[in-house]
């Protein structure tokens, strides 16, 4: 009976998650309005879109499989109040505690629901795991869930994701919003492409990135021309527009601290590249415009040009706290790339073999980890040449009489620090812990379903018992004033054996027919007490009167 109520109330717990799920993003969609966020897309799954419901510039839609919801959205500015940002990534998990804790009490109040109930669990669980730092994937499509953006945010660092599969994902997630037919998302991802190419150094795919529809309909939306402005301001450095492009992006990001420091640091990683005589003063520049962000990983951006601005005489020790920054997350990999060439090459320049023997298998990794596998192979290997130009001055750099860099690997420089053991735990044990609270809450639900079943048949089992002593007790009573003693005997015996089964019980929820039955069995015995045991002779089965 506990496996057909259990398989009774799959449909119910079914129905109860993709209804947490879809009122978990619509937590999402609300408090992100609430914090002037402009919302792309809210709705169920990540694969072929089944069903899409236009809601102003925003798609409402259900995608297969329904397993999972997405909200995407985006702020005109770069710069995010923190409060706002808490709101939208904390907006799923305190849809998901307000639905459980308004079923919770729903179902206190009286009502009889067996999806409320499902409900409670499967909201209930969800803010639980949502609140976890998990990333995954699905779809194509690489999350991470809202405990692991909040912690992140806290952190102030930006998700460890290397240049190439953070393009991957941009890709993916425009083909989604082509997918939904939702034109401003296609826009806006699309200038998001470029900039991530542009971080990769491929400025060529930068601008044909720019030149595609959706990109150059940006220009007709209001919301998305600050941003158009700084990637093409960045797109066009070097080139005889630049100057025009950065005035007209510095005028109209003056109120934008993020983006103008973007834009300072692009400036003085240019000048830098090219040697320019005010190189040293657009670093300043940019130094100044990080710190007014407060943001870690700008910060160690402009300071990791400063150092190349100005080499300090013990590199090896200076490049160390910039390569932990970049294993916490707080430095972006084309400058922590850029930063360990620099500094591979300068120790060979000034005869510090030590240094480049232990910065360049580490210049290696970054190379590979920073390219790999997105752009096609032309493009890939000239931009592996550009940056891999100082590895090989570096290589060249060598005497005879010192190991080849190559052959010299210092097993200290991993191009990541031995993995917490606590992240493989988590996302170990946490499906199983998962798994097992939901069976064990279902199997609680079952129990007491089991539980209610068994009292309901106790009682009714009571009730036929109060009917059998009350026949019994009328019976013996007509068969005393007929004298028939044979049938006397055979009745007393079932009705001494009843009543004092049922008077060891001492059920406290017994039905009052029951302790009437007995009341008038105990009458009974007084009036005709048992017989000697010498004397009793009963038959073991009743004889029938004519």
């Amino acid at each position: 009976m506990q496996g057909v109520a259990f398989v009774s109330g799959a449909p119910f717990f079914l129905v109860a998650y993709l209804l947490a799920t879809a009122l978990h993003e619509a937590g999402h969609a609300l408090l992100g309005l609430a914090g002037r966020y402009q919302i792309f897309a809210v709705g169920l799954g990540f694969g072929r879109p089944l069903l899409v419901v236009p809601c102003g510039s925003a798609r409402l839609y259900l995608a297969w499989p329904l397993w999972g919801g997405l909200t995407l959205a985006y702020r005109d500015r770069l710069t995010t109040p923190l409060l706002g940002r808490l709101a939208f990534l904390a907006g799923g998990i305190a849809a998901n505690v307000a639905t459980a804790a308004a079923a919770a009490v729903a179902l206190h109040l009286g009502a009889q629901s067996r999806l409320l109930e499902w409900l409670t669990f499967a909201a209930a669980l969800q803010a639980a795991t949502n609140a976890l730092p998990l990333r995954f994937a699905r779809g194509g499509i690489s999350l991470q869930s809202d405990g692991a953006q909040i912690r992140d945010l806290f952190a102030q660092r930006s998700p460890s994701l290397s240049p190439a599969l953070a393009l991957a994902r941009l890709i993916r997630q425009r083909e989604f919003l082509r997918a939904l037919d939702s034109r401003r998302g296609d826009t806006f991802y699309t200038l998001l492409i470029a900039a991530a190419q542009l971080s990769l150094d491929d400025v060529d795919g930068a601008r044909e990135t720019l030149e595609e529809p959706a990109a150059v309909a940006a220009k007709r939306e209001p919301s998305l021309v600050r941003l158009d402005t700084l990637v093409r301001a960045l797109v066009s450095l070097g080139g005889d527009e630049s100057s025009e492009s950065l005035d007209a992006a510095a005028g109209s990001l003056s109120d934008d601290p993020l983006a103008r420091a973007s834009l300072a640091l692009a400036q003085a990683t240019h000048a830098l590249d090219h040697a320019q005589q005010h190189a040293g003063m657009l670093v300043d520049e940019a130094l100044r415009a990080a710190r007014a962000t407060n943001t870690p990983s700008l910060l160690a951006n402009a300071e990791a040009l400063a150092l190349e601005n100005a080499p300090p005489a013990n590199l090896r020790e200076a490049v160390r706290p910039f390569l932990a920054k970049f294993d916490r997350g707080q430095m972006s990999g084309a400058s922590a790339l850029r930063l360990v060439s620099f500094a591979t090459l300068r120790a060979t320049q000034t005869g510090d073999w030590a240094t480049a023997r232990a910065l360049f298998p580490r210049a290696q990794q970054l190379v590979r980890h920073w390219a790999e596998g997105v752009m096609p192979p032309s493009r890939r290997n000239a931009l592996l040449a550009k940056h891999g130009r100082a590895l090989r001055a570096a290589v060249l750099a060598v005497p005879e009489s010192e190991p080849p860099l190559f052959l010299a690997p210092d097993p200290t420089v991993a191009m990541r620090p031995a993995p917490s053991r606590f992240r493989p735990i988590v996302l170990v044990l946490v499906p199983p812990i998962c798994l097992f609270a939901f069976f064990v809450w279902a199997g609680a639900r079952l129990e007491s379903d089991a539980s209610a079943t068994s009292t309901e048949q106790r009682k009714q089992h009571d009730v036929w018992a109060a009917g059998v002593l009350r026949n019994d007790v009328r019976t013996l009573r007509a068969l005393r004033s007929g004298d028939v003693d044979s049938n006397v005997a055979y009745y007393e015996k079932e009705l001494d054996r009843t009543r004092s089964e049922y008077r060891r019980k001492q059920d406290p929820g017994r039905p009052p027919e029951l302790a009437s039955a007995l009341s008038q069995a105990d009458e009974y015995r007084r009036d005709f007490p048992k017989p000697a045991a010498s004397s009793a002779a009963a038959s073991s089965q009743p004889v029938e009167s004519h």
